[in-house]
């Protein structure tokens, strides 16, 4: 079906800069988790990006919008099928612009999840070492004082 107009990506240029933050706080997420920074720091990131995932959610939800109205698939093959329809070279160069960022981000997540996984797991190592397990059992009892070691007590 000929698109007669841009409408699916006349709020294009918000996307990407939307995708282009999300980027950035996901790059940062990686570094504060290389540099094992404070997880104050990390919620904060978490929290705007939680904030630019919800703005481009809003987003794709008006680009599926605006591609059902024009009779396309309210998903990403109804994109593909109006962008084949698109003759227009700057606006495929847009798409694909923002795909590319989008599959950046996608990646450096993957790695971010890893890091996080490695990082629980050192941790996890550091408990078990101190003798602190997922019960709860630690070094210390509730009244503060050791526990476990028999001649401490």
């Amino acid at each position: 079906m000929p698109a007669s107009s841009a409408a699916p990506v006349t709020r294009i240029a918000e996307e990407i800069e939307a995708v282009q933050v999300l980027l950035q706080l996901v790059e940062s997420e990686q570094q504060t988790l290389l540099q094992a920074a404070g997880i104050d720091e990390l919620q904060g990131i978490t929290v705007k990006k939680t904030e630019v995932v919800g703005r481009i959610g809003d987003l794709t939800r008006f680009r599926y919008t605006t591609l059902s109205h024009q009779g396309y698939r309210a998903d990403e093959a109804g994109m593909r099928d109006w962008m084949a329809d698109v003759s227009d070279p700057a606006i495929r160069e847009r798409w694909e612009f923002l795909l590319s960022v989008a599959r950046k981000i996608k990646v450096l997540n993957q790695m971010n999840g890893q890091l996080i996984a490695k990082l629980m797991s050192q941790n996890q190592t550091i408990l078990d070492v101190l003798g602190i397990t997922a019960r709860g059992a630690g070094l210390y009892g509730s009244d503060g004082r050791p526990q476990g070691f028999g001649y401490l007590k």
